[in-house]
């Protein structure tokens, strides 16, 4: 009979193209002596599944570069790796500033089915650490521990501040002046921040008391405070602060006494200072004269002389010359004798009376 194809009939036939499986069909031809031949196949029906993208998110330290091609693969069940064929449709990082950004990726198998990925990107601040710490002002003399207080943290890392190096100190706290101090840190990401603060190491003077000798009259007032001051280069006024530690003045009584004063900063410098007191003497009341009384006026009586009487009298001694000794001399010793013979002779005369 030859070509007898257009006498092939299909006796069985359960294929659906739209959903996948195993299906069959059974066909059957006749030649011209009837003889019948059946032949059944097997259809397999194949899923059409898109393409699979394969990309994870991505966290990444800022000003970090991101690849967002990495690790980000295709497949299709058909027509197998497809990565080649991704394309990136959609791209917003900005690897400078910290959030979220998005890349969109889509493949197309030969099939024409295509599929989309969205991925996230979280981009984290990277920012160099923090050193906290402070300006610092001290007595000299004290204590100084650089480390007192500074602390290093970081946004990424936490608390570092074991990771502080002291890179320049030229602090000396016995002498007044004013110093460095550098410190440096680095995070976790390589990100190395500095910091320097100013020491200042204040002088630490006594106290200076302010008081005068003094000098005041017999029985005045004394008040050891008036006039006393004190002041501190770095407490100031200390006046209330002053203690009387010895005062041995008494205005009542002339002589030169003594005061002693303290007073003591709040750096525990004590200054002690002793002026002198001068008490002068006691002054003397003058004495007015009393009133000179006035003489008696007295009229003295009249005196009547009696007459003479006349007795003999035996002839003096003769008068032994005396040696001569210039003639001024016997003058005056005559007059004496003289005049001491007449007071006898008026006394015996009254006797008489």
């Amino acid at each position: 009979d030859g070509d007898i194809t257009a006498n092939v009939t299909v006796t069985a036939n359960d294929v659906d193209a739209n959903h996948a499986g195993t299906y069959h069909v059974t066909y059957s031809v006749t030649d011209s002596d009837d003889n019948t031949t059946t032949k059944t196949i097997t259809i397999t029906v194949l899923t059409n599944e898109k393409p699979v993208i394969t990309a994870a998110d991505i966290t990444q330290k800022a000003h970090r570069s991101v690849d967002p091609m990495a690790g980000v693969t295709a497949s299709d069940l058909e027509d197998g790796d497809l990565t080649a064929n991704i394309k990136i449709i959609a791209n917003d990082i900005n690897i400078d500033v910290p959030g979220e950004y998005h890349v969109t990726y889509s493949v197309l198998d030969s099939d024409g089915n295509e599929t989309e990925k969205t991925i996230t990107v979280t981009i984290l601040s990277n920012e160099a650490p923090v050193i906290h710490g402070q300006d610092v002002t001290f007595k000299a003399g004290k204590a100084f521990d650089p480390m007192a207080g500074v602390t290093a943290s970081d946004t990424e890392d936490g608390d570092i501040t074991s990771a502080i190096e002291i890179t320049a100190n030229d602090v000396d706290p016995t002498v007044a002046g004013v110093y460095h101090v550098t410190y440096s840190v680095t995070d976790s990401d390589g990100n190395t921040t500095e910091a320097t603060y100013t020491v200042t190491v204040l002088t630490n003077e006594k106290p200076v008391i302010h008081a005068t000798d003094q000098t005041l009259a017999y029985g005045q007032a004394f008040d050891p405070m008036a006039g006393v001051t004190a002041e501190d280069l770095e407490d100031g006024d200390l006046t209330g602060s002053i203690k009387v530690i010895s005062n041995d003045v008494n205005p009542l009584q002339a002589g030169i006494y003594h005061v002693t004063y303290s007073v003591t900063d709040a750096d525990g410098n004590e200054t002690q200072i002793t002026i002198t007191v001068l008490v002068g003497a006691q002054p003397v009341d003058p004495v007015i004269p009393a009133d000179p009384q006035t003489p008696m006026h007295v009229t003295p009586a009249p005196v009547q002389m009696a007459d003479p009487i006349v007795s003999s009298v035996s002839a003096p001694d003769p008068v032994r010359e005396l040696p001569k000794t210039g003639d001024t001399d016997n003058t005056a010793q005559v007059i004496t004798i003289g005049g001491l013979l007449a007071m006898l002779g008026a006394l015996f005369l009254r006797r008489k009376k």
